[in-house]
């Protein structure tokens, strides 16, 4: 007597390559007692078991006799299978003494059939001149295409270049150029002679003459430097270094303090950025008789000063 009484729904099979079937074994514990079984495909010739797909649970406990479980199978027939007959049954088995308790379904009989021979139809008589109407379109079309997008110059993007670079990136012969020099804040982006913006953006559709373009140039420009507390041939000295120009002035007090002959202030004050030569005005503290005649305040020659300034300005020889 088999320990497991096994039946296979459906009792035949569909051999058509790539549908899929849903099998159904149903297996019943005949052993008497709780028992773990599997239960596993067995295919004649083997190579048809690999159109079986068993389900997560294919092994199970069977808590009680006579206990019955059903267990769900898929089978298809891979696109590459041979035609022939092939058969399929499913064993349900011991998981612990699977040689001596065992049961078996019945036997399905499978058919593959052969894979038919599709002969195409012939094909209808050359016709020569379709080809010559194709190259027509195909040459219209590419000429179309290439006159709409690729036969007109368009502008280069020169933002962000030199001013002497830009103009090596333009054909020049297209262009009426006006450069105007100005001061952008962002100093690191836009260096002395970089090219801020152009009246023409990038990429636009040149005409093939007379393209009217406004280069806006970033203008040479300086930071002013610190000043304060030095001495008023040292703030010359340091202002032409930075490439500026200068005016001195005094602020006069009526007490001596330790400022007394050292720039106190400047105008425009230290980071401000400036055009290049532009003159910066230092403040001297002076100290001044009390007295409400203005001629009392002790005016400092700045002629000394002024030839200092001319001094660092002056090219080497």
């Amino acid at each position: 007597m088999p320990a497991f009484d096994v039946t296979l729904n459906p009792a035949t099979l569909d051999g058509t390559r790539g549908k899929k079937q849903t099998l159904i074994v149903t297996a019943t514990n005949r052993l008497g007692r709780p028992v773990t079984a599997r239960a596993v495909p067995v295919a004649d010739p083997p190579v048809a078991g690999a159109w079986v797909t068993a389900p997560p649970d294919a092994q199970r406990l069977f808590n009680q006799p006579n206990a019955t479980e059903k267990f769900q199978f898929t089978f298809e027939v891979e696109a590459q299978a041979k035609p022939g007959a092939y058969t399929l049954r499913f064993d349900v088995v011991d998981v612990d003494l699977p040689d001596d308790n065992f049961g078996q379904s019945q036997v399905v009989a499978i058919h593959v059939p052969e894979v038919p021979v599709i002969v195409p139809p012939s094909p209808p008589p050359f016709k020569w001149w379709i080809l010559v109407v194709a190259g027509v379109l195909v040459l219209g079309v590419g000429f179309a295409v290439w006159k709409l997008f690729f036969s007109a110059k368009k502008m280069p993007k020169v933002e962000a270049l030199a001013y002497d670079d830009a103009l090596k990136a333009l054909d020049t012969a297209r262009f009426v150029i006006t450069r105007k020099d100005t001061l952008h804040s962002d100093t690191v982006t836009y260096g002395r002679n970089v090219v801020i913006s152009q009246s023409i953006a990038a990429k636009t559709k040149l005409k093939a003459d007379s393209n009217q373009l406004t280069l806006l140039v970033q203008q040479n420009y300086a930071a002013v430097p610190n000043l304060v507390g030095l001495l008023p041939l040292d703030a010359v000295k340091k202002l032409a270094d930075a490439g500026l120009d200068f005016t001195q002035n005094f602020e006069a007090k009526t007490t001596h303090t330790p400022e007394e002959g050292k720039v106190v202030s400047s105008n425009p004050p230290a980071a401000t950025m400036v055009l290049g030569n532009t003159k910066v005005t230092f403040f001297v503290r002076s100290y001044s008789e009390p007295c409400n005649d203005p001629r009392c305040i002790r005016v400092i020659d700045a002629v000394v000063l002024r030839r200092t300034w001319e001094m660092q300005r002056r090219p080497p020889d």
